[in-house]
């Protein structure tokens, strides 16, 4: 009884199908009519709304901003016009050094009445060579450069007035001073009647001569009709249009507040209501005097992010309303309606030389935005972390020194991953916030706060030394040191991964944009953008794809990036990575590798490691630490592989009239071709060729003049390589919608077990197929299949050591494993490539669907065959369309094309198509697809059968629905069933859909005691099943019930376009008994949802009799919880008579129904057009086979799985949470099965996280697990 046990299976990871096209000669049309617009495409299940993070900027203004930058200050308190007084001083200028500021240092200078102006004269760098009418810019710099002129370099380009006297100059702030260079023989005196008004004049030192003499001359700086004036801000904003709004045109929400004392503890001078001008306005404008209150500053942006005016220091009531969208951080505006955005992440940018001398010390304030929900009044947690950048440092050594411990310890504190769910950064385990007393430090009385860990109370954060004895990488480093020191894959070296240092010009932009740019990732990352597509299991492998939509670099914002790597999974179903990178899965002693469980949740994807080693002790469920999805330390990664290698050295092919040629620049036919394709010059064709092999063209003089080779891939390899400093160039495109396949050296499918065919048994026996190494098959949106070397697994030498990743079966070496051996384009994806390297690019899918790898015998031989659809991919354009291609990897080294096709009726292959063998021929099935992505446009609605051999059609049927017209509608996934197992197919089975409708129909490809010639089925063989009345785009499942009669699952729902997340109706999934596969029985009967029982409100309650621990992971850590195991039923249902329907109201079912030990599973998706949900959430379906009800023996082994129902009793609940995120095309279920007959795990994707679900079987199956899918 049970489960049908389906002949095609294929290959080890999922059941899928094929599709297959017409062979066709090559077109070399032009496409330059064709605009990238028209092509464009988002899958819905990829953020439209980017929610971006906010960064307040908390700087200091104190006086020390006044301080030259480079030469010493004396300082001596403020003339009546606050400007700070220097002193004079003895300093030495040195020619070889450049100081940066705002002269250019390699130009030269000459005095006019209104400043300075470049001038073309042999100045040098050296000051004998200089003349009072020749002036070195890097002499300027050094001599007049202030940190307000250094910070305004940096973040706007420096002060330069866009209206009056001053239009078109830089103008110089900050103190006055005389300093005494007795190596040049030059006195510099600076003079300032106002902070910005400063003058300058160079003379004799006393007893020597200069060559320079100049007097009072204003220290501006006079700039040419074509200089630009751009730093920070021009780099993260769109400034095309200064006006535009700071939340609309920038990276990332910015508002800027400034502290000093005299009412200015925290002054929010730009809010979230702001343009770009008003910004870098406000950042040239504000003054920089007197103290340094760091700690009421911090104060105050706790009150900006809470929106309320907690605290006395400053009022900023103009920036205070909640729900305001023009003063609240955590509220956007959508179309007409104000929203609350309380996924964005909040950030606080604090910018000080960290010699804070008020009376709050900054580590307090920031801890408590870090570790306390600001806003009760949102979903979620909203914390807020603070970033430090200690910039140049107080002018004594000493107070530098605790300037620098403040720093440390405030972002220690403002940033910490609270591994040990404690509330505090380790080691440190309190402090006082009202501490009494004061401590001195450098001449400063500061408060106390009484800063402890459990050896040590420092008075406060001034006072912390640093390494800290048991955070010291090179003596005593605990584990939990990594809270702060080593998160987001930044150096172990005793320092916060959100501390910088900087005391120059150069190095202060490189710590704001390094700051900047990982508070960017940790939004984007964190957020669940990227995206798991799917993933194929072997052995003890597990190889998960995924992408990232936009990727946050140093090197910039990259878009479309996709990624391939392997996980472990050892005996008891536990994920792991390699933390050793060697290849080898290693389980005991000290060095093992680490057990990791994905979760998703309000922070976005995320990856919990786990403490210790299952296997060995109890620690297993505490955990270790977070790590992004990029930072998880891959068996191999493919991505980074292929991203480090040759680019000329790649084995790319395109197929040009069914023959494969090398897609490379230097073969004159191949650049004619695609030229004439493209419609562009052979140099421009050229170069595309390059840019889609992975060449960088950006200082390529041939190149980079062509819009089509401009997008920037590079980044740092240490940013998604785990480590290296070198920038590399991402070639792996985005993938989405393409499920990998896998070939080895087992068995593709089981005909000799299931139907004793010999003639199988001796091919999968040849040398040629057991030595065959295992290869994974993907395709991405860059245009190509891509083939990837996995290797063999070889048994280990030990129990601790079980498997080990070589190249091939027969050797060591694994110098090999995850190498990309070839890749293939198809003739149709080629005139969409034209747009793939364009800055403008928008996203066009290519080759972007599930791939399928069956044996079957084609001419008399069997071969293994890779069937690959463009699936999104090919919109017409031309002659060009949507094509299936397959291809003879019998030998995964060598390829060879049989045949690419497109459907006749020019419509995407979105149709996952059914291998299907009658007798001793073997065809391909799919159905016509819509016209374009998002499933808008329909054509007339034919189902076609293809030879598997030649492609040749064999017959195409049309679907005719009332008055006898053809109905207008897209195929779902087909799928055949060998329900008599006479190694011939009875029947096809699938749905149809279109915007928000569709049915159930049923192919029978009997005839009496027989089979039809598949040339003569026509529309009399197809008949509707099931008329529901809603859109099926999945392929359905089967089983045998108790009496032998055919059981058919399948489940309602489309999710293609933005417009399938507004769902107002319900859909279904669908249990039926079908006896009409067979044409000996002569009716076709039509059921409808009333023939059938609902069944989502029926309860099943059961008495427990057992239970079991089980480690699960969240946001908050990592414990085991104990769930029910064994139960006996109260209520069993007796199953309907005809079939069950379970309800979904507002969801959809977008992957195939899987059936394991007598219990249907499915996938629920709900989709959410929230700006912070737009993942949505899926739900596990779980139900007996026969009454679509849940089991009264959970099958599930989770918290969510049971409700209580009284005294020792429960409910069994038939759907749980998954948790946010959208599931596959096709299978989302990879089983593992485990030691026992009774349990097992699944591994389930949702969007970016790979779930394992503990299970059991509802009921013992004599010792083994019998799956829907078998091997």
């Amino acid at each position: 009884m049970g489960d049908i046990k389906l002949r095609k299976t294929f290959f080890q990871c999922a059941l899928l199908s094929l599709i297959v096209f017409a062979l066709f000669s090559f077109k070399t049309e032009p496409s330059m009519s064709q605009q990238m617009s028209d092509y464009c495409y988002i899958p819905p299940s990829t953020p439209a709304q980017e929610v971006k993070p906010n960064v307040l900027f908390v700087v200091d203004f104190s006086g020390s901003m006044q301080f030259p930058t480079y030469v010493p200050c004396t300082f001596g308190g403020y003339t009546q016009q606050n400007v700070a007084r220097c002193g004079e001083n003895n300093a030495s200028y040195n020619s070889p050094q450049t100081y940066w500021g705002y002269f250019d240092p390699d130009k030269c200078y000459k005095p006019t009445q209104q400043g300075f102006e470049e001038t073309f004269c042999n100045c040098s760098r050296n000051i004998q060579n200089m003349s009072s009418s020749c002036i070195s810019g890097n002499l300027l710099n050094w001599i007049t450069t202030t940190r307000i002129d250094a910070a305004r370099k940096v973040l706007t380009g420096g002060k330069a007035p866009q209206e009056g006297a001053d239009k078109g100059r830089l103008i110089s702030e900050g103190a006055q001073y005389i300093i005494n260079d007795s190596t040049s023989g030059c006195q510099f005196t600076i003079t300032a009647n106002q902070p910005d008004s400063r003058k300058i004049t160079i003379s004799d030192f006393p007893g020597r001569s200069c060559s320079i003499k100049i007097n009072n001359i204003d220290i501006k700086i006079n700039l040419p009709r074509d200089a630009q004036v751009r730093g920070i801000i021009h780099e993260i904003c769109d400034v095309s249009d200064l006006n535009g709004q700071i939340n609309e045109k920038c990276k990332a929400i910015i508002e800027f507040m400034i502290f000093a004392s005299n009412n200015r503890e925290g002054e929010i001078l730009v809010g979230k209501n702001a343009t770009i001008s008003n910004l870098i306005s406000a950042i040239n404008n504000a003054q920089p005097y007197l103290g340094t209150p760091t700690g009421e500053a911090l104060w105050e942006a706790y009150d900006y992010y809470k929106q309320s005016n907690d605290h006395p220091y400053e009022a900023n009531r103009d920036h205070i309303g909640r729900g305001n969208v023009n003063k609240d951080p955590y509220y956007d505006r959508i179309g007409n309606k104000d929203v609350p955005a309380w996924c964005r992440k909040g950030f606080v940018l604090l910018i000080s030389d960290g010699a804070w001398n008020g009376d709050v010390d900054p580590v307090i304030p920031a801890h408590v935005m870090a570790t306390t929900d600001l806003r009760e009044d949102l979903e979620s947690t909203q914390s807020v972390i603070t970033y430090v950048i200690y910039a140049w440092g107080d002018l004594d050594n000493t107070a530098r020194l605790e300037g620098q411990r403040a720093m440390i310890t405030t972002a220690i504190f403002g940033g910490f991953e609270d591994y040990d769910n404690n509330k505090w950064p380790y080691p440190f385990v309190s402090y006082e916030e009202n501490a009494q007393g004061t401590c001195n430090y450098g001449g400063d009385s500061t408060r106390r706060s009484n800063i402890s860990d459990n050896a040590t109370t420092y008075c406060n954060s001034r006072g912390v030394s640093y390494p800290l004895s048991k955070c010291n990488p090179n003596g005593n480093w605990n584990n939990l040191c990594a809270e702060w020191d080593t998160v987001s894959n930044s150096p172990k070296d005793g320092l916060p991964y959100n501390y910088y240092e900087a005391n120059d010009i150069e190095s202060l932009k490189a710590a704001i944009l390094n700051a900047l740019y990982d508070i960017l990732r940790r939004a984007s990352s964190q957020a669940a953008v990227a995206c798991l597509t799917s993933r194929s299991g072997l052995s003890s492998i597990v190889v998960q794809p995924y992408y990232f939509p936009k990727f946050q670099s140093q090197e910039g914002e990259r878009s479309w990036l996709g990624f391939l790597k392997a996980l472990w999974i050892d005996a008891r179903l536990q994920l792991r990575e390699d933390t050793f990178t060697n290849k080898i899965l290693n389980l005991l002693g000290e060095m093992f590798d680490k057990i990791i469980q994905f979760i998703t949740g309000a922070q976005g994807t995320k990856v919990a490691v786990l403490q210790g080693n299952e296997l060995t002790d109890n620690s297993s469920c505490s955990l270790y630490q977070f790590k992004d999805i990029n930072e998880v330390i891959a068996v191999f990664d493919s991505g980074c592989i292929l991203a480090e290698s040759n680019p000329n050295e790649r084995q790319i092919f395109f197929n040009s009239g069914n023959e494969i040629l090398n897609f490379i620049s230097s073969d004159s036919n191949v650049v004619s071709l695609l030229s004439g394709i493209w419609g562009v010059t052979s140099q421009e064709a050229q170069c595309i060729i390059r840019y889609l092999r992975g060449e960088n063209l950006s200082n390529d003089p041939q190149c980079s003049i062509y819009d089509s080779v401009k997008r920037p891939r590079e980044v740092l390899k240490k940013e998604v390589c785990i480590s290296g400093d070198n920038e590399i160039t991402w070639r792996l495109g985005d993938i989405i919608s393409s499920t990998p396949s896998l070939v080895s050296e087992q068995p593709v499918n089981i005909y000799h077990l299931k139907y004793g065919d010999e003639s199988y048994r001796a091919f999968i026996s040849s040398q040629m197929y057991k030595t065959r190494p295992t290869f994974v098959f993907v395709s991405s949106n860059d245009g190509m299949l891509h083939a990837f070397r996995v290797g063999y697994l070889k048994p280990g030498e030990n129990a601790g050591s079980p498997v080990k990743l070589v190249n091939a079966p027969g050797t060591d070496e694994s110098n090999l494993v995850g190498k990309e051996e070839w890749a293939f384009i198809p003739t149709n994806a080629l005139p969409y490539l034209k747009w793939y390297g364009n800055p403008n690019y928008c996203h066009i899918p290519t080759v972007d669907y599930r791939t399928l790898v069956v044996d079957a015998k084609v001419n008399g031989s069997w071969k293994t065959l890779l069937i690959g659809a463009m699936g999104f991919g090919g919109k017409e354009i031309g002659s060009f369309s949507s094509s299936l291609f397959v291809l003879d990897i019998t030998n995964p080294l060598n390829p060879q094309l049989l045949w690419e096709r497109s459907l006749d009726d020019k419509t995407l292959t979105l149709s996952m198509p059914a291998v299907v063998k009658v007798q001793e021929n073997w065809y391909v099935a799919l159905g016509s697809g819509p016209k374009e992505p998002e499933g808008k446009n329909f054509v007339e609605t034919k189902i076609y059968f293809f030879d598997l051999g030649t492609g040749n059609k064999v017959v195409e049927i049309p679907l005719i629905g009332k008055n006898n017209k053809p109905i207008s509608a897209a195929v779902g996934d087909l799928m055949p069933v060998d329900v008599d197992e006479d190694y011939s197919d009875d029947a096809i089975y699938f749905g149809v859909y279109t915007q928000d409708s569709g049915d159930f129909y049923r192919l029978r490809l009997r005839s009496g005691e027989s089979y039809k010639e598949i040339s003569q089925l026509s529309l009399e063989d197809i008949s509707k099943a099931v008329e529901v009345s809603k859109p099926i785009f999945a392929a359905p499942a089967f089983a045998k019930g108790p009496d032998g009669k055919l059981w058919v699952y399948f489940g309602t729902g489309r999710f293609l376009s933005g417009e399938d997340k507004l769902i107002n109706y319900s859909n279904y999934l669908v249990g039926f008994k079908d006896g009409a596969w067979d044409t000996k029985y002569n009716q076709t009967p039509l059921y409808r949802l009333a023939d059938f029982q609902k069944t989502n409100t029926m309860e099943i309650i059961s008495t427990v009799l057992g239970y079991q621990n089980v480690c699960l992971c969240n946001e908050s850590g990592c414990s085991l919880q104990s769930v029910v195991r064994d139960t006996s039923p109260i209520n069993p249902q007796v199953p309907p008579i005809q079939g069950w329907y379970f309800e979904l109201p507002k969801e959809v079912i977008i992957s195939q129904p899987a059936i394991l030990g007598k219990t249907v599973e499915a996938v629920s998706y709900k989709p959410s057009d929230d700006i912070c949900a737009y993942l949505g959430e899926s739900n596990l379906i779980s139900l007996y086979y026969l009454t679509g009800t849940a089991n009264p023996r959970p099958v599930v082994l989770s918290p969510l799985a049971t409700s209580p129902a009284g005294e020792g009793q429960v409910k069994v609940n038939p759907k749980i949470s998954l948790g946010p995120g959208s599931p596959p095309l096709g299978n989302p279920f990879q089983v593992l099965g485990g030691s026992t007959g009774r349990e097992y795990a699944k591994l389930v994707q949702i969007s970016g996280t790979l779930l394992k679900i503990e299970q059991q079987i509802a009921e013992p199956l004599r010792g083994r697990i019998i799956h829907w899918v078998e091997r």
